[in-house]
């Protein structure tokens, strides 16, 4: 790869400069690209993310957030309105904006330096609210934490595109992709192939020999074979976006074109170990156990979700999911029900409707006799104006969150310090791939009083996989 005319005045060398390495931004177009890249998705996602409650004190008030563990404390930081959030939002966004023209300026210290205070917010959000938590954030923090603090970024943002799609395979070795029971399970199955099992079947195969084998290709000595494989993995992002849409597809391209543009040697070839990449090399370590950790976790991880969040998790099952709550506090009763069905329809139509296909019932009594002013489709306020009941909390998931026991747990421990039940039981039944059996994956019947806590990488008792 030629390097970028040098006759042109160069930044000057400032210890922002020296923090972000950007000598080797300047000598190399690849890492300009990648710059510029990164900076333009985060002004995408920033965008995506106004008018959303759930990062604002609207959100608080409502209760209609789920808080992300370990920080769950981190909610308490959170003190911008609906109005300011948005406004807030609005300014990230245009900061991308600013970053990406910045590099297409050869401005590398100062549209790195935006790259990072985005990457500090993503974070931010990512950590306050766990439905946030999706392939495509995993994704983007990758690839901007490796990017600023490597030296050899090319090399490190290449190994880091490896973690990840070695990643996505091995979250694939299960029977929902193995014998192609997700896909099969709608009648759509998959867009612009035969409406077949067989299709399917094969499709999902295809793309785990992709995930697995195609990655190590790029350290062989066969130029065909490296840019045969990264034509695929090109080919396969755009055909996906058909099926999951642009937000995962676009990110991995953003970062997979530019980093493999003149791939004229193995990704290995050259590199030279220092002191300065041994945080790069243990970051790829951390991405590389916690894609394998959730293997060591007893249960299904389709049905208890236990480790899923340090993976690459992509479309995993098609699942249904009831979730029932029944609370009492004095002379009160309340029960309320969420169910979220599976899909029967295009994945497209099923995200944009996953709020009005969900059914939500629900009842409230006092004394025995029915309080009017209840509703199960909206927020329930106490006396005191405290919300206790939003099915939006739950209604409002995607399908790749939607059905895990972390974020019903989540409700029942904010409830009990809100609203202080006398007794509260929770029951989540799910199931998986439109095929029986149902499964009882939670099912505490004071949860109060036995106080459950969340391990994030280990087993929880509390978390079953009873069949019915």
């Amino acid at each position: 790869m030629p390097a970028v005319r040098k006759e042109e005045r160069p930044e000057t060398r400032s210890g922002l400069s020296l923090f972000f390495g950007v000598d080797e931004i300047d000598s190399d177009l690849r890492l300009q690209l990648l710059l510029a890249g990164l900076n333009f998705y985060a002004y995408v996602s920033f965008w995506l993310m106004k008018d959303n409650p759930a990062y604002s004190t609207l959100g608080t008030d409502t209760l209609n957030f789920v808080s992300t563990w370990p920080v769950e404390g981190l909610r308490s930081m959170v003190f911008l309105d609906q109005f300011w959030t948005n406004a807030w939002l609005h300014v990230l966004s245009l900061l991308g904006v600013l970053g990406f023209f910045l590099a297409l300026a050869r401005r590398w210290s100062a549209s790195c330096a935006i790259l990072a205070f985005l990457f500090v917010n993503t974070l931010y959000y990512y950590l306050q609210e766990f439905r946030l938590i999706q392939p495509y954030k995993h994704a983007q923090l990758f690839l901007t934490f490796m990017f600023l603090i490597s030296r050899n970024k090319l090399f490190f943002v290449r190994l880091t595109l490896l973690c990840c799609y070695l990643d996505a395979a091995w979250t694939k070795l299960t029977p929902s992709w193995l014998w192609g029971e997700a896909f099969n399970s709608t009648p759509d199955k998959l867009p612009l192939l035969p409406k077949a099992d067989w299709a399917v079947l094969g499709a999902g195969w295809a793309l785990i020999v992709l995930e697995t084998l195609g990655p190590f290709a790029w350290l062989a000595s066969s130029r065909r074979l490296r840019d045969g494989s990264v034509r695929l993995f090109i080919l396969f992002h755009l055909y996906s976006s058909t099926l999951v849409g642009w937000t995962y597809p676009a990110i991995m391209l953003l970062a997979l074109v530019p980093a493999f543009l003149d791939f004229d040697a193995p990704m290995q070839e050259g590199y030279r170990w220092t002191p300065r990449h041994a945080p790069s090399w243990a970051f790829a370590a951390a991405l590389f156990f916690g894609g394998i950790w959730p293997a060591f976790i007893p249960g299904p991880i389709l049905l208890t979700g236990e480790g899923r969040w340090l993976r690459m998790f992509m479309f995993e099952a098609n699942r249904a999911a009831q979730f029932e709550a029944e609370a009492s506090k004095g002379a009160r009763r309340v029960r309320g029900e969420v169910v979220r069905p599976d899909r029967s329809v295009s994945m497209f139509d099923y995200e944009g409707q996953r709020s009005t296909l969900a059914r939500v019932e629900g009842e409230m009594t006092d004394g025995g006799k029915p309080v009017p002013e209840f509703d199960p489709r909206a927020t329930f306020y106490d006396e005191h104006g405290t919300a206790i009941w939003n099915p939006q909390l739950f209604t409002a998931s995607e399908s790749a969150i939607y059905g895990d026991p972390y974020v019903y747990w989540f409700y029942g421990r904010e409830l009990c310090r809100r609203w202080k039940p006398d007794r509260l039981s929770l029951r989540l039944t799910s199931r998986l791939n439109r095929k029986g059996p149902e499964y009882r994956v939670l099912d505490i019947q004071d949860f109060c009083r036995e106080d459950p806590r969340y391990r994030p990488l280990a087993h929880n008792p509390w978390i079953t996989w009873k069949a019915l």
